[in-house]
């Protein structure tokens, strides 16, 4: 019988460990009109970005603090159990989904609007006279679509991570603090939805120079 050891058959790849040391966090406001199935942040012939893509209707939400988006998953499941098996009979998934906390650190009328539930397109812009927000009476849910890029490396070798929510709501605006020795940041939770005019409810890309380069053996 044929024998190994363990450095033999280790087939671990340093240069696959992944960090997303910068990244942008892009928004606009739903458009059912427009669909987002065959949308891509990347050109298709270097894997770099695009730019006419990302400025179509995209708006930056600038500098975020240093925990950079925080992906949490929800995924449940219910067993069933007979009194004849001691293991479940069967398992189904009763929810799959998950959700990005973000905190912005920028207070502009985009990162406002967001946060206060408003149209994106009606923001005021940024140094506008009288500039005022106000809370409705009756509160509105306002659909987006946000665009979540990383970036890992540099020059030749960068690559990039994306993830897209073609339908999502700002579900949960955390608290504010006012004080001298903190910035004002604020910090929001977004939720994917099924989006059925893009086909999906999250997509997630890889690309990049140094990405297509683990193709040359």
């Amino acid at each position: 019988m044929p024998t190994a050891t363990w450095d033999s058959l280790f087939d671990g790849r340093p240069e696959l460990i992944r960090k997303m040391l910068f990244g942008s966090v892009f928004v606009k406001d739903y458009d059912p009109a427009t669909s987002l199935a065959t949308f891509s942040p990347f050109d298709a012939t270097t894997g770099g970005l695009d730019a006419t893509a990302l400025g179509t209707g995209w708006t930056d939400l600038g500098y975020l603090d240093e925990s950079g988006v925080e992906f949490t998953p929800t995924f449940t499941t219910a067993d069933t159990m007979a009194w004849q098996l001691r293991l479940p009979g069967r398992t189904d998934v009763t929810a799959d989904n998950e959700s990005a906390k973000i905190v912005c650190l920028q207070s502009d009328p985009a990162v406002e609007a967001l946060y206060y539930n408003k149209p994106l397109a009606t923001a005021p812009t940024l140094g506008t006279s009288g500039y005022k927000i106000t809370k409705d009476k009756t509160p509105n849910l306002i659909y987006r679509s946000a665009l979540f890029i990383g970036v890992d490396g540099s020059g030749g070798s960068v690559q990039y991570a994306a993830k897209l929510y073609p339908m999502c709501l700002m579900t949960k605006p955390d608290k504010q603090s006012w004080q001298a020795k903190t910035e004002n940041q604020f910090t929001m939770t977004l939720t994917p939805y099924w989006d059925s005019v893009a086909g999906f409810a999250i997509a997630t890309w890889h690309d990049g120079p140094g990405w297509r380069a683990y193709a040359t053996p």
